[in-house]
């Protein structure tokens, strides 16, 4: 979540104008989010403020947002097959470093999934994901009547994750491209 926040608010200061001095990324992580991700594979951020306000902003963020979830996805995948599995069959997995190798080729696996179910999550089009941020970028009329069904958009949204949808399509998309 957070690899996936630091391209949002570097694009955004720089947009601004501002000096890349601190990111202050934790501010826009979401407890719930986070429970989410670890439960569901699929986590949200807190909002931001700037929506609606400047829509080139909105715009530039929300594309950085899905090409940082895309990038992490992708890195992690060829890191999982090319790079994990052939170190994991040199060792052990009764050795140490064989029980370490095995935890991290573990931790970029879960990485991946969480980073594609993440992908799935921001193409609701509820304000603080990303769809939000480019909808509020393109078309703010649009953006207002998403805004007026917003409760509508999050109890389908919830329904999806607490039913595993995304949580299953994450995992077997990763699955497919791992065995290719």
């Amino acid at each position: 979540m957070i690899l996936h926040e630091i391209p949002k608010t570097m694009m955004y200061k720089r947009q601004k104008g501002k000096k890349i001095r601190n990111l202050q990324v934790m501010q826009y992580i979401d407890p719930i989010g986070l429970i989410f991700s670890v439960i569901g594979f699929c986590g949200f951020s807190k909002p931001y403020m700037y929506h609606i306000r400047d829509k080139k902003t909105n715009r530039v963020v929300g594309y950085t947002g899905m090409i940082s979830l895309l990038l992490i996805f992708s890195a992690s995948l060829l890191a999982c097959k090319f790079v994990f599995v052939p170190i994991v069959k040199m060792y052990d997995e009764t050795e140490a470093l064989g029980m370490i190798f095995q935890f991290i080729f573990w931790v970029v696996q879960y990485m991946s999934v969480v980073s594609l179910g993440m992908f799935f999550t921001n193409l609701f089009p509820i304000m603080p994901f990303n769809m939000g941020n480019l909808i509020a970028g393109y078309s703010t009329e649009k953006m207002l009547t998403i805004m007026r069904n917003d409760y509508m958009i999050k109890m389908i949204f919830f329904i999806v994750m607490i039913l595993g949808v995304i949580k299953a399509l994450s995992v077997n998309i990763f699955l497919f491209l791992y065995a290719l």
